[in-house]
Formats: C-alpha cells, sequence, structure tokens
C-alpha cells in the first residue's frame, strides 16, 4: 500500500519539479533551463541578420548550388551597429582594418593587380582564421573549469578557425608566399592573438560582431574581385 505520508503533500512538489526540470532540444538531456546554455542557433534571440536559425551539424559543410551563390551574389547581407560595441567593432573593422589593408596591399577594388589581391587575400585570410581558434580555445578551458558542457559553441568556432585556414590554403595554390608575406602574417598573428583574446576575456559579444563584420568585408572583396574578373577594363593587369 502505498504510504499515506506521500499523499497530496507530495503531489504539488513532483510536480513543480517535473515543470522546473526541461529536455534539452539539442542533446535531450533533462535538466533545469540554467543547465542549457543553448547553441546559439537554437536560442530564443532573433539572428542579427535575421537569418531562421536551425541547430546542425557544425562540421557538415553545406554545398552551394550554383543557382545560391547567384543569389547571394546579388544580396550580401550587412549588419547595422545599434549598441556601442557594435560600433566600436564596426569603425575598427570596415574603417581602421580594411582602409589599412588597401593601403599597405595597393588593393583597388575596381581594378586590383595580382599583386594586391595575393597580399590582400593571404593576409586576410590568415587573419580570419584566428578568432575562431581563440574563442574556441577559451570556451574549451572554461568548459573543462565548470566541469560543464558546451552545447556545440566549441565545435562550431572550430569549424569556422578551419573553414579560413582552408580558405588560405587555396590562396596558396595560386599565390606564393614571399619572406615580406609571412613575416606580415607572422606579425598580424601575434598581434591579433593578444588582443581577440583580451577581448574576449572582458566581453566575448565584442569579439562575436569583430567576426561578423570582418566576414562582411571578406564577402565583399571576393565580390569585388568576381566583378572584377568579369568586368573588362582599360589597362589590364597580367595574370599571377
Amino acid at each position: 500500500m502505498p504510504d499515506s505520508r506521500m499523499g497530496s503533500s507530495q503531489t504539488p512538489r513532483l510536480t513543480s519539479i517535473r515543470a522546473y526540470l526541461q529536455k534539452c532540444e539539442v542533446t535531450g538531456e533533462i535538466g533545469n533551463d540554467g543547465d542549457f546554455k543553448q547553441h546559439f542557433r537554437m536560442s530564443k534571440q532573433e539572428h542579427p541578420l535575421k537569418v531562421k536559425k536551425a541547430w546542425q551539424n557544425p562540421m557538415q559543410n553545406h554545398v552551394w548550388s550554383k543557382a545560391e551563390i547567384e543569389e547571394r551574389m546579388n544580396d550580401l547581407p550587412t549588419h547595422t551597429p545599434e549598441t556601442l560595441t557594435d560600433k566600436a567593432m564596426h569603425f575598427l573593422v570596415k574603417t581602421v582594418l580594411y582602409r589599412t589593408f588597401n593601403l599597405i596591399t595597393g588593393f583597388d577594388r575596381t581594378n586590383p593587380t595580382a599583386k594586391s589581391c595575393e597580399w590582400r587575400l593571404i593576409i586576410l585570410e590568415s587573419v580570419a582564421g584566428v578568432p575562431g581558434m581563440v574563442a574556441a580555445g577559451m570556451r574549451h578551458f572554461r568548459s573543462l573549469r565548470t566541469l560543464r558542457r558546451d552545447y556545440g559553441w566549441i565545435h562550431t568556432l572550430l569549424e569556422e578557425a578551419e573553414n579560413e585556414r582552408m580558405h588560405l590554403l587555396v590562396c596558396l595554390k595560386m599565390f606564393d608566399a614571399g619572406p615580406l608575406t609571412r613575416l606580415a602574417v607572422v606579425a598580424s598573428q601575434y598581434t591579433m592573438v593578444g588582443f581577440l583574446g583580451l577581448t574576449y576575456l572582458l566581453h566575448p559579444k565584442a569579439l562575436h560582431r569583430f567576426v561578423g563584420y570582418l566576414e562582411e568585408t571578406a564577402s565583399q572583396t571576393y565580390f569585388d574581385l568576381v566583378t572584377a574578373v568579369n568586368t573588362p577594363v582599360r589597362t589590364p593587369h597580367p595574370p599571377p
């Protein structure tokens, strides 16, 4: 027979416990809402670019069709900075870094030389591969310290770093990196690792915004290159 002491007094308690515990939509684990630091694709927060979010294995890359590429070429999405952090990262990437890259590499978006493309793409991709690895490393160590799961963030950030590294290796199939280029890559890496690491420690969202704006400039750069290749010019440059 059931114990009378576990009668009506226990029912509300069990009900409240069941209401308190939830099932994670990604892992299927049972826990309270605070336990599930959900992957950003599963969070309720709206994507900055209004993109529909759905969690997927971040190590499986999507193979783009020609129609999808043409669609993206017709509409390059951009994020409008809203907060002070957004504006600071936007200014740093879109004004300081972008113009500095153009000045150092001699890159002219309307009619770039092969040498300026070499410099720009190698340095751009070597820098773009840093933030994802820095953030993934820090989240990895935090997961170890706190003895808690990370729910997909580490893999997503590693995939981003790997993706940029592959871009760099593709560029090196077309260009040879000379001593000056290699020196610039090493110098930029030493500088960016420290800066981005400190940024992620103090304000993780700022680093994610930095990467977002950096990806916008990278997309614009490749768009400009494709446009330049397909546009006749009066003073053509020799191919690399």
